[in-house]
């Protein structure tokens, strides 16, 4: 398959597409408000990673959830090392696809600001850089 050929909207497309089609957000609805409530309350940076890692790995999370949302968070790093030339910083991709990874109803510009910078900071850690590739942990 030629990549030159592809066209990278029709893709991104295609993939927010499947996002929305999921039956249920990446970011379950079960971690919303203790993530708001992270954004809000906790002031330093090093604390909130650790207290976000510990939230997403919570035992009443799918394991399938974490897996997904490592694995997305691992490419748009990828893709956020290369924002020079594609644009796709973390804020940006942040922006992008918060949304559709909480997929959270009409919330308050402040709230959905919080749910962006949760996003922002699990795509532009180290923390994310370094885990293994996800795959088959059972």
């Amino acid at each position: 398959m030629d990549l030159e050929m592809i066209d990278v909207q029709v893709l991104g497309d295609a993939f927010k597409r499947y996002l929305v089609d999921l039956p249920n957000p990446v970011i379950p609805v079960a971690v919303y408000n203790e993530m708001i409530y992270l954004a809000q309350e906790v002031q330093s940076p090093e604390e909130y990673i650790q207290l976000l890692k510990k939230l997403i790995r919570a035992p009443n999370i799918p394991h399938q959830y974490w897996l997904t949302l490592q694995y997305l968070l691992k490419h748009f790093f990828k893709l956020s090392q290369t924002s020079s030339k594609n644009l796709l910083s973390a804020r940006v991709l942040s922006e992008l696809f918060s949304p559709l990874l909480f997929r959270f109803p009409a919330a308050s510009s402040e709230n959905t600001e919080h749910l962006i910078k949760v996003i922002e900071i699990l795509i532009s850690t180290e923390w994310n850089e370094r885990q293994p590739a996800p795959g088959n942990a059972f």
